[in-house]
């Protein structure tokens, strides 16, 4: 079976709608752990998660469950390093990794193999001008000072972090509003 390497630490920009990854080290092991083929996310990479129309986040929105194959999704279609088949069957795995229900996981893969032609030629046209275009620098976006210096501070991140269970645990109990239970 797949996985994803470690936890997925990112943090908002102003806008509401871009997220930076902070993980230096966030990794999907295609086909099964430890396979050798692996798509890295590049640190400090603006996401928007999941590009999902306003009008349908009552199905699926930009985050959730399939949050982390939206990432790593994101990141192949900046890399572009292999053919955009293969990273829209890539998402399709990742979230079968993460137990996506089988409606809404082939209802996304199917958008993006529909609609992300778009998407990839965009970014290919940026990536002739500008590389890196994708990836900011922390210092300008004043996450550098903030971060905590070294591997002992990036292994207590880690350690703070939340596992994907719980993320989408806390999401549910939000959805169901202020005064709910949260045991249920």
């Amino acid at each position: 079976m797949s996985r994803f390497t470690a936890p997925l630490l990112v943090t908002p920009l102003d806008d509401g709608e871009t997220w930076i990854i902070v993980s230096d080290d966030f990794r999907y092991d295609v086909g099964h752990e430890d396979s050798g083929d692996c798509v890295q996310v590049p640190q400090w990479m603006a996401t928007d998660f999941a590009s999902v129309p306003r009008p349908i986040w009552w199905f699926v929105g930009p985050w959730g469950r399939h949050g982390h194959a939206a990432v790593v999704h994101d990141a192949g279609y900046f890399l572009q390093d292999r053919s955009r088949a293969e990273y829209d069957r890539i998402f399709l795995e990742a979230m079968g990794v993460l137990r996506v229900g089988r409606l809404p996981r082939r209802l996304m893969y199917l958008a993006v193999r529909w609609f992300g032609g778009r998407a990839w030629a965009r970014n290919a046209r940026r990536n002739r001008v500008r590389p890196s275009w994708k990836v900011h620098d922390p210092r300008l976006l004043g996450l550098a000072e903030a971060s905590p210096a070294g591997e002992a501070g990036l292994r207590h991140q880690r350690a703070q972090a939340p596992a994907v269970r719980y993320a989408v645990e806390a999401v549910a109990w939000a959805r169901r509003g202020p005064g709910a239970d949260l045991t249920g």
